[in-house]
């Protein structure tokens, strides 16, 4: 179960890792991405000032849920793939969603996919910003396959995207196991090649390089790393 915390936004003791603090700088709950719920703080690390992370704190609205994500986190070590800081917990503010701390992000890979984005799209292909983050979704989705993963239902909400010390990075927080009922390793490249075609079509950007690459993705013949390399002739 998650402990409720009830004193937030004053430092308190979680169960999550030993002298883990967790603040809440802002409790309102805002959305990204229309139903992406999440609210601003930040975590500390012992007694150590320095070691304040910031951190986003994502809402679920169940315990299980909110679970089985940090579970399968916690399974994985890539850099596109998310590290929770923490384990579930609950501030009563927002009782009864059930929170995860993450490092703090407040986009994701759907603000690139939304037709108003102008960080798509140049000329008609392309930006390299979106061929580096795409990238980046490709080498998460290599690694989860490797661990028995998968994301049959990938969505833009489900890519967390980082931006550090003038550095941008992409990384995947939610997916499930793959089994028979959830598909299988295809289904994950043909999704991404539906949300690569749907947003070209979406800016008015679909040449025929578009339009063959999600073609070749949907077929099966293009899947994995080979794909990034065709990113590039888009």
């Amino acid at each position: 179960m998650a402990e409720v915390i009830t004193d937030a936004p004053l430092s308190v003791k979680t169960k999550a890792v030993d002298m883990l603090e967790c603040y809440l700088i802002d409790a309102d709950v805002k959305r990204m991405d229309d139903d992406l719920k999440y609210c601003q703080g930040s975590i500390r690390y012992g007694f150590d000032i320095s070691s304040s992370i910031k951190t986003t704190f994502l809402l679920f609205e169940d315990n299980r849920s909110a679970q089985d994500t940090v579970d399968k986190l916690n399974l994985m070590n890539h850099p596109s793939i998310m590290r929770s800081l923490g384990d579930v917990i609950c501030f009563d503010q927002h009782l009864p969603n059930h929170v995860l701390p993450f490092p703090y992000f407040d986009t994701t890979y759907a603000d690139y996919l939304d037709k108003k984005s102008n960080k798509t799209f140049e000329f008609k292909r392309f930006t390299p910003e979106f061929i580096q983050l795409t990238s980046q979704v490709v080498h998460g989705m290599s690694a989860l396959q490797e661990k028995g993963f998968c994301c049959p239902n990938l969505e833009g909400k489900h890519i967390a995207i980082f931006k550090e010390n003038n550095c941008i990075s992409a990384k995947i927080w939610h997916f499930c196991i793959c089994t028979g009922c959830t598909g299988d390793k295809h289904t994950d490249w043909r999704r991404l090649g539906q949300l690569l075609k749907k947003t070209a079509v979406d800016h008015k950007c679909l040449t025929i390089e578009i339009e063959d690459l999600c073609t070749k993705i949907n077929k099966g013949i293009l899947e994995g790393y080979a794909l990034i390399l065709s990113l590039f002739e888009c």
